[in-house]
């Protein structure tokens, strides 16, 4: 962090432990375990986005800890300060994988340029994929047609009945009762 440090606003953190370019590998080995760190490194890449680390006591007396990412709200209106909160969308749960998708805290700046979309994204979470973290902000994300979805809970019944292919089609005739 520069002279202009983060305010971080995590609701339920007894402390806060601020991190910069010369204390942050010291600190996160010092409250997650030198071999913690050095995996996290060696999965990830260097925790440059880390900055800062909360502490809280769990009712049952257990200490959480987790890293505070960049994003200039400080946690005030996203999840950890890393840029992104969850929104529900899909309450008719027509399909579960749909009722929840990730959208970009609006204090935080896109720093990613996507190709494909020709557009600006918003940076994963340190220690997260990024193409697994973008594809929960698509706005088609857990969308299903009627038809899809109908073909798939049938095809999932053929094959839980012990149908083969030649006795079943997605286009068969989902009008009648598949099974007494």
């Amino acid at each position: 962090m520069t002279d202009t440090q983060l305010q971080y606003k995590i609701n339920g953190a007894d402390s806060i432990v601020y991190l910069n370019d010369e204390n942050r590998i010291e600190q996160l080995k010092e409250h997650f375990g030198e071999a913690g760190v050095n995996m996290m490194v060696e999965l990830y890449g260097e925790p440059t986005r880390v900055g800062g680390i909360a502490v809280g006591t769990l009712k049952d007396g257990k200490v959480n800890m987790m890293m505070l990412g960049d994003c200039p709200c400080g946690g005030a209106n996203c999840r950890g300060a890393w840029g992104w909160k969850q929104k529900g969308r899909d309450l008719d749960m027509a399909g579960h994988r749909g009722s929840l998708k990730s959208v970009v805290c609006s204090s935080f700046v896109p720093r990613l340029f996507d190709p494909v979309l020709g557009e600006m994204i918003c940076e994963a979470p340190y220690g997260m994929n990024q193409e697994h973290f973008y594809r929960f902000q698509r706005a088609h994300w857990g969308d299903a047609s009627k038809k899809g979805l109908r073909d798939f809970l049938s095809s999932n019944l053929a094959i839980s009945e012990g149908k083969t292919k030649s006795s079943w089609a997605p286009d068969a005739d989902t009008s009648t009762e598949a099974s007494e």
